[in-house]
């Protein structure tokens, strides 16, 4: 998945805040984060994830981190069910890594959710 913003001015972070975004620019419009989140949870098997948005390069880039439920049988199957989910949501590829469980860190709120790196 490839975002790009309008303008630099427009996107929602300032290099000081952890906040999440309220939107994520893309040249299919619009992607929200309670859009994102609603694909995984509706992908079901995923204990936790993380968003990572990756500005360094000419185009923002999008990967996530998925956390499966301890009795999950295959990792690698849920990671590409959740690609093909994310393809069919948003018509855009959003590599996805699935770690162990008990990897990530327990987050209550979607903005320690979505890291800028």
């Amino acid at each position: 998945l490839i975002l790009v913003s309008a303008a630099a001015s427009t996107w929602p972070w300032k290099a000081a805040s952890s906040a999440a975004p309220t939107t994520c620019w893309s040249c299919a419009g619009n992607i929200y984060p309670s859009a994102v989140e609603e694909v995984i949870r509706r992908c079901g098997g995923i204990a936790e994830f993380q968003v990572h948005v990756d500005r360094t390069g000419t185009l923002t880039e999008l990967h996530v981190t998925i956390e499966p439920y301890s009795d999950c049988q295959d990792r690698d199957e849920l990671a590409r069910q959740l690609e093909r989910a994310f393809h069919t949501a948003f018509a855009l590829r959003v590599p996805v890594a699935a770690v162990l469980p008990g990897t990530l860190p327990r987050f209550e709120m979607k903005a320690r959710r979505w890291v800028k790196d």
